[in-house]
């Protein structure tokens, strides 16, 4: 069911199949680089509290 309700999401936005791989990758990528900042935070922030 849950594949069912992605698979027409993405349809209703216009994203096909075929670019779903390039859609996630680019997801990831964005998401990656959010971890890091926050990882970068968490560090300084640690630093601070010391």
């Amino acid at each position: 069911m849950a594949r069912l309700t992605l698979v027409r999401t993405l349809c209703d936005l216009g994203i096909d199949l075929v670019r779903l791989r390039e859609v996630a990758e680019a997801h990831a990528d964005a998401v990656a680089v959010q971890i890091r900042i926050l990882r970068l935070r968490h560090a300084v922030l640690t630093a601070l509290a010391r």
